[in-house]
């Protein structure tokens, strides 16, 4: 029924298409594959300064593909799939892979949401400025690369202080008519996980379509979940130089959360669940169109439209962890549960621009473009619904809040690399942000919250440095400045005895970064057999929001401050034995980092010197990789250390569990794949093999409250066909 929705959007491509022959194929060259000056990635890649319609020089920026990863791509278990990537800390909410919580740097991992999360350059996220929260994260088998980048992405891609994460989606080949793969995979708990993926490109048409489904029991009681996702998209070549394209996303999730745990049951009975009935759902349906350029070998532009319908659902007994969700003796039945829904309806364009020229025989790049967004997030909180078991929304007593709001943003932007002689480049850049708000609505009964609306300009500036001794050795630096504005959650009352600030702000500051990265390659065949990424970093947050004397208000700051490493030795290479049918690489990441508050405005209260909740002082993960011919095997070891859940650093848990010490946890998980007639392919693997008991975070709403455990030991047996 929502495909509807989006059917105008493939109706006018398929108009385009029409009006052209298609008897001929064409080779298509994408802006995004002209290569400048190179250098050596983390994981042995090589990219350019200039990567698509960004500048990457000067800056902290990992490029993840997942074609060449051994680990398991059908869990969603990012501590494999980012194990490269240094700094990177991870929430574990469950076993569904959809609802990413990532962070770096200190930041809150909280639904990724202090990174601009995007797939193929589009938002992603629920609502980028009032509820940046990422409810969709495509499975991992439709991804061909990750890109991040640190906080330096602000001036590209506005707030956030973590920078952006972009998920390349994989594309049809060019000449190739019909593209087939499935993959089906049994795991631990019930689990299914199924995959199937359609590409082709004849004449001047090029296709992509892929199916997925998730589903489980869960490890824990009354964790249940299933995902199906959907993934269209058709495009046209006009000319080898210009192209068009249309997709639409469509996610439908639920999943039933078992809630969190008493500090004393993660090692005794942590599979037990205290909430059998709480659920959630995010129907989820996205869109976009996209023009790309190439009008000469001094000027690419590329236009995106993109849109986002979709909604966060819940359903369940939200009390704290004491109160039991049981049976009332008056009424022989459950309490009634608690409904929540959001819904969302965003869409925006991004018009970007890419202009070289010689200067002193030397080449310059310009980018610049302009971004229009426009959110509506209605907001329905506090619904009575009934006493059963299932997922169901429907209404006994109408919802206690019913709110809305309203964001648009317009935003302008330039960088430009600066070429000095054959090492060194300068890139400056800045970013003009109008952004207005406005929020509406009611809560309780009787309370009428009149209409209210904020405007603010907000200029960003910042500047990236690299020198280049030789593409084996390269100095890099850069200093942005970065903003989060107010969310909707700051901006309502969250009781009747609460007041807002009306002078509240919004939370601003800074990233730093210098660092040195490289590689040593082998006389004469020139592979390299160690490569390194070494940075120091330094990030400020101001503006930190929160409750003062029962007045919603700025009441502090906080600084974070660390080194990040990337270190990978290939010892085959170094020996001449390395080829393209065998290879082994051994990788170590990590960071160790200080986060702390000052500044505190309640001294009543202060928390100048407390460790930034969620901020571990030292992380790391560990991994071997081999492959030979059709064999390829990967393990790694992923360390947290231990972090405090609330900002005043609590040791002793909390009698709800919502507050307190998270002690330091580790795994290791192991995958193994045989490939075998160039067309088949079986995989099995362990993930937490040593069935370590663990916990990632506390909560105090969803999806707990409670302590929340990571997935105990649990295996999986996979195989997949391409055509």
């Amino acid at each position: 029924m929502r495909l509807t929705i989006f059917l105008p959007l493939l109706l006018i491509s398929g108009h385009l298409f029409s009006q052209h022959d298609s008897a001929t194929t064409r080779k298509v060259q994408l802006p995004d594959v002209k290569i400048e000056t190179l250098r050596p990635m983390p994981s042995g890649e090589i990219i350019p300064d200039v990567n698509g319609f960004q500048i990457a020089a000067g800056r902290k920026t990992n490029l993840v593909r997942m074609d060449n990863r051994t680990a398991d791509l059908t869990s969603g278990l990012y501590r494999q799939a980012l194990a490269k990537v240094a700094g990177i800390t991870i929430w574990e909410n469950d076993g569904s892979g959809i609802q990413t919580s990532i962070a770096t740097r200190g930041l809150s991992p909280n639904r990724s949401w202090e990174f601009n999360m995007r797939q193929d350059g589009a938002d992603i996220s629920a609502e980028i400025f009032g509820y940046p929260e990422a409810y969709y994260t495509p499975p991992l088998e439709a991804v061909e690369r990750i890109d991040i980048t640190r906080g330096a992405a602000s001036l590209a891609y506005g707030p956030q202080f973590g920078g952006a994460v972009n998920y390349i989606i994989r594309k049809a080949q060019p000449g190739s008519p019909l593209r087939f793969e499935s993959s089906q995979t049994l795991g631990s708990f019930g689990t299914f996980n199924s995959f199937q993926f359609f590409s082709g490109s004849r004449g001047k048409f090029f296709w992509t379509s892929w199916l997925h489904h998730r589903s489980s029991n869960g490890w824990r009681d009354n964790s249940r979940y299933f995902t199906r996702t959907g993934f269209v998209s058709i495009g046209y070549a006009f000319r080898p130089n210009l192209r068009l394209e249309a997709n639409t996303t469509i996610l439908n999730m639920e999943s039933q959360q078992p809630g969190g745990l008493f500090d004393e049951e993660l090692k005794t009975n942590p599979v037990k669940s205290h909430r059998p009935r709480n659920w959630i759902s995010t129907p989820w349906d996205m869109a976009g169109i996209s023009l790309q350029h190439e009008v000469s070998n001094a000027w690419n532009y590329e236009l995106k439209l993109f849109g986002n319908i979709s909604e966060r659902n819940s359903v369940g007994f939200v009390n704290q962890l004491q109160i039991p969700d049981a049976i009332l003796p008056a009424t022989g039945q459950f309490a009634a549960r608690q409904i929540d829904r959001d819904l969302y309806r965003n869409g925006g364009f991004e018009f970007r621009n890419l202009v070289r020229w010689k200067m002193m025989n030397l080449s310059q790049t310009l980018t610049a473009g302009m971004r229009a967004y426009q959110g509506e997030t209605s907001r329905l909180n506090n619904g009575k619904g009934g006493t059963g078991n299932d997922y169901d929304l429907r209404l006994t007593e109408d919802y206690q809040r019913n709110l809305h709001y309203r964001t648009r943003n317009v935003a302008v932007f330039a960088e430009q690399l600066l070429q000095f002689g054959e090492g060194f480049t300068l890139t400056p850049g800045a970013r003009l942000e109008y952004l207005f708000n406005t929020s509406k609505g009611r809560i309780g009964t009787g309370t009428v919250i009149p209409e209210a609306s904020k405007t603010r300009i907000i200029p960003l500036l910042g500047i990236s440095a690299a020198w280049k001794k030789s593409e084996k050795l390269e100095l890099y630096g850069n200093i942005a400045q970065a903003y989060r504005p107010v969310t909707f959650a700051e901006l309502t009352p969250s009781a009747l005895t609460e007041s807002i600030d009306p002078n509240l702000r919004d939370a601003k500051g800074f990233n730093a970064e210098t660092g040195l990265r490289g590689q040593a390659t082998l006389y004469g065949s020139g592979l390299p057999f160690f490569i390194y990424d070494v940075n120091v970093f330094f990030l400020r947050y101001e503006n930190r929001i929160g409750l003062l004397n029962n007045l919603r208000t700025n009441i502090g700051n906080s600084e974070s401050r660390g080194i990040e490493a990337y270190l990978e030795f290939r010892p085959l290479v170094l020996a001449g034995q390395s080829s393209a049918a065998a290879d082994l690489s051994v990788f170590v990441s990590g960071t160790t980092m200080r986060a702390e508050y000052f500044g505190w405005k309640d001294k009543s209260s202060d928390r100048s010197g407390k460790k930034v909740e969620y901020a571990p002082d030292f992380s790391m993960r560990a991994g071997i990789q081999y492959q030979r011919r059709g064999f390829n095997f990967s393990g790694t070891w992923s360390y947290t250390g231990g972090v405090y859940s609330d900002a005043l650093n609590s040791r002793t848990p909390s009698p709800n569990a919502q507050a307190g010490w998270i002690p330091a946890w580790q795994t290791i998980d192991i995958s193994a794949g045989y490939g075998f007639y160039s067309h088949y392919m079986i995989k099995a693997g362990v993930n937490n093999l040593l069935d370590e008991r663990y916990a990632t975070r506390r909560a105090s709403g969803y999806p707990g409250p409670g302590l929340m455990p990571g997935q105990a030991r649990n295996l999986y047996l996979g195989f997949s066909a391409r055509f």
